[in-house]
């Protein structure tokens, strides 16, 4: 099995996860990823040892890809998965971390809280007046507030907008994403889908991670 260099692990969306796996298939997915049941039941605290934190993650990215809710960039389902080029870096006075990419021509946003971070955040410049939550309302009302000038020009919203992103949202991603500055990394992630837009013929995504790694 590959090494993961995590930068992102939301603790609040695993342990909600990982509760609501069965016993028994809690049991078979030990078994399987050959990690310590009696560890890894334990509740995630700030002073959890990594390899608790590490091998739950890994148990509720299984069970999340065993119950088919996984879906990709290009055909998304309640959860979505993927690797790409992203920059990241906090926003809302460090209080979020926002990554930014484009995959499969679908532009990638993924916003959570910033004391999910581990180590250092990235470097890249991120758009400000974003949400304080990762839940799916903040995300969506925050960027729904945010600065119509979110990279620095005008924003162009003469385009019709379709799908469950509400318009200035679908907006605010776009311009989120495609306006970062700032070095680059191939990152993997599983996130929570929020929502999907389509302006024009751009495909606009929005989702709530649940891990972010680093790809070498």
């Amino acid at each position: 099995m590959a090494v993961k260099y995590y930068v992102y692990i939301s603790d609040t969306k695993v342990e909600m996860i990982y509760s609501q796996i069965p016993v028994p298939l809690r049991k078979k997915l030990s078994v399987e990823l050959k990690v310590d049941l009696k560890v890894v039941g334990t509740t995630l605290k700030p002073s959890t040892p990594p390899e608790t934190r590490y091998s739950k993650v890994d148990m509720v990215r299984r069970f999340l890809e065993d119950s088919g809710d996984v879906g990709t960039v290009s055909s998304p389902g309640p959860y979505v998965a993927g690797q790409t080029m992203m920059r990241w870096g906090t926003i809302r006075e460090g209080r979020l971390v926002y990554f930014g990419g484009t995959m499969s021509s679908v532009v990638v946003g993924l916003a959570g809280a910033r004391r999910h971070v581990i180590g250092a955040p990235g470097a890249a410049s991120t758009p400000e007046t974003i949400p304080l939550s990762s839940s799916s309302v903040d995300l969506i009302e925050a960027l729904g507030a945010a600065d119509p000038n979110i990279v620095g020009l005008p924003m162009d919203m003469a385009a019709e907008v379709t799908g469950s992103l509400d318009e200035f949202v679908a907006y605010s991603v776009l311009h989120a994403s495609r306006g970062m500055r700032g070095p680059r990394q191939t990152l993997e992630f599983l996130a929570k889908r929020v929502g999907e837009a389509r302006i024009d013929a751009q495909r606009v995504l929005l989702a709530s991670p649940i891990y972010v790694s680093q790809v070498d």
